[in-house]
């Protein structure tokens, strides 16, 4: 699971419940926007430093996308992204998968989709049967507030949108 201090999630504008036919409901839509390897590999390198990863090895972890590009999550912003330990697939894309399916279908609208993914993903796959539902990382504490910091909301914050462009 994401450090909340580090990976709230954020979503793509273009993506809504109104152009779902022209973008994630489209076969092969995240390919012409997920952005290449050579973007972000430094950018993965510095999540794992935020992380407390340093020293371990990148390919110890997918640079994964909290609020997936298959459910309309912004596609470079760093609020969006964390360094999943382990390889790829893993634990969570069994849940985007059911709820991408799940939306195109009309079964689920995309904004309570999104909130699962960004919220509570493991939850929902064990209520649901989906997956392993076990994180492949250990959930990382939350450091202790300071004076300055504020208090963390008792309810989970629901991802933001982002005003990265979404591609093409």
């Amino acid at each position: 699971m994401p450090d909340r201090r580090c990976t709230l999630g954020a979503l793509n504008p273009a993506v809504t419940q109104a152009t779902l036919d022209r973008t994630i409901c489209v076969p092969g839509y995240t390919k012409t926007i997920r952005p290449s390897e050579s973007i972000t590999e430094p950018e993965k390198l510095a999540s794992m430093a935020a992380y407390g990863y340093s020293g371990r090895s990148p390919s110890d972890f997918e640079y994964d996308h909290l609020v997936s590009l298959e459910l309309g999550g912004a596609v470079n912003d760093p609020r969006n992204l964390w360094p999943e330990s382990g390889g790829s697939p893993n634990p969570k894309d069994s849940v985007e998968n059911a709820l991408h399916r799940m939306v195109c279908d009309g079964q689920m609208r995309l904004a309570q989709a999104q909130h699962i993914i960004a919220t509570d993903w493991l939850g929902w796959a064990r209520s649901h049967g989906v997956g392993s539902a076990t994180p492949s990382a250990p959930v990382v504490p939350a450091a202790p507030a300071s004076p300055s910091a504020p208090v963390a909301p008792t309810a989970p914050t629901p991802p933001t949108q982002s005003a990265t462009p979404s591609g093409p």
